[in-house]
């Protein structure tokens, strides 16, 4: 077993991460935080950032998407205050933090807020869609 090779208590065996990403198990992929605006028309957000997270899939990332709890508000609403202290949290779990592209995102001060606080957790912030493999290259 080499110093990329986990074992789970899910599996049986060791998986390797070396590799292609787009190749491990999705529990085993770098997750990633789609920031994207919301509250200027929480509709097409969240049909915005669903877009991305699908390309962002396809480089291999995990990607999560707080935009969906549009859905989980709706059934049992809370407190704007709420949610933004639950997609911080989602947020500290992730690898990387990618913001959706466009300027009601650049505009968007909960946007800003995620980025202030990737920044601060030592998170790479990214721009646009990279392979999740060259996540680390520079």
């Amino acid at each position: 077993m080499n110093s990329s090779d986990i074992i789970t208590p899910k599996t049986v065996g060791v998986i390797s991460l070396d590799g292609d990403p787009r190749d491990w198990p999705l529990e085993e992929r770098p997750m990633i935080y789609v920031a994207g605006y919301f509250s200027n028309n929480p509709m097409h957000g969240t049909a915005n950032a669903c877009a991305e997270a699908e390309r962002l899939l396809e480089a291999g990332w995990l990607p999560v998407i707080p935009h969906i709890n549009i859905i989980w508000d709706m059934l049992a609403p809370k407190t704007p205050d709420f949610w933004y202290r639950y997609d911080i949290a989602l947020l500290r779990r992730c690898d990387a933090l990618y913001v959706c592209p466009g300027v009601l995102s650049e505009h968007s001060k909960g946007v800003n807020e995620e980025i202030i606080e990737a920044r601060e957790c030592d998170m790479p912030v990214f721009y646009e869609i990279i392979e999740a493999k060259d996540r680390y290259l520079e």
